[in-house]
Parts: C-alpha cells; sequence; structure tokens
C-alpha cells in the first residue's frame, strides 16, 4: 500500500483520545478497504487547520463506487455485533466538537473529510458529558 501523507497542523482543545479513535478507525477503514484490492492501494492522509478547525481528510483508492452499493456504509463484516462501531465513534466525536463530516468519492477514489472545532469548551456545546465511546 502506497501511503501519502501531508501534516502542516496542529491540535489545541482535542483530546489526545478523541485524536487517537479517530485516526486509528479513518486509517484502519482504509488500510482494511485497500487490501481487498489487487493492485492500485493508495491512501493519502492531510491534517491541516483552517481558520479555527483541525482538518482531518483521508483518501483511499477503491477503484469503483462503494457509496452506490452501500450508501449507509453498514459493515460488510460477517460478525455484525462487533463491527461497525468505529463508524459511530467518528460520528460521535465529530458531533462532540460541533464538526463536520463529509464523506463522497472522486475519481475513484473514497474520501473522508473531517472538520473539528478547536474552540474551548465554552465555545462548543456541552454534547461533550453525554459521549460514550464503544
Amino acid at each position: 500500500i502506497v501511503f501519502q501523507y501531508e501534516i502542516t497542523g496542529s491540535v489545541e482543545n482535542i483530546s489526545e483520545l478523541d485524536i487517537s479513535i479517530l485516526m486509528a478507525n479513518l486509517l484502519d477503514n482504509a488500510i482494511e478497504s485497500s487490501k481487498k484490492l489487487k493492485e492500485g492501494r493508495k491512501i493519502s492522509l492531510k491534517i491541516y487547520n483552517e481558520k479555527n478547525y483541525l482538518v482531518i481528510q483521508v483518501n483511499n483508492y477503491t477503484g469503483k463506487s462503494v457509496l452506490s452499493k452501500n450508501p449507509n456504509l453498514l459493515t460488510t463484516k460477517r460478525d455484525k455485533l462487533h463491527h461497525g462501531i468505529g463508524s459511530l465513534s467518528i460520528k460521535d466525536i465529530v458531533k462532540k466538537y460541533n464538526g463536520i463530516m463529509s464523506i463522497y468519492e472522486k475519481d475513484g477514489y473514497f474520501c473522508v473529510d473531517i472538520w473539528l472545532n478547536q474552540g474551548t469548551d465554552n465555545e462548543r456545546n456541552k454534547y461533550k458529558e453525554n459521549t460514550k465511546y464503544a
């Protein structure tokens, strides 16, 4: 798997645990998808700051549409009870930081863009107290 990255952003007011959960799930999903390909295995990671946001972009080559066959991105693994939790954790973290998540496909790539608000707790909702991780 060819892995390209560009990290120019700094993380402020986002917990190390949340960043770890996000990165582990995003990269694990990209790697798992790439392993299904015989050729063209490519993953790119870009992390940067835009105004008050930390932006994380993960793209992996799929060659064909994933969203047309699985628009809700439900797990395709047999053990449905113990898989698919990562996507929920990502969504919870995005919500916790009043963030935005976009999932789309472009030129044969599956793309996830996440924008996390790096404002102080007073500037964000108090969703934090109610967030639970699987």
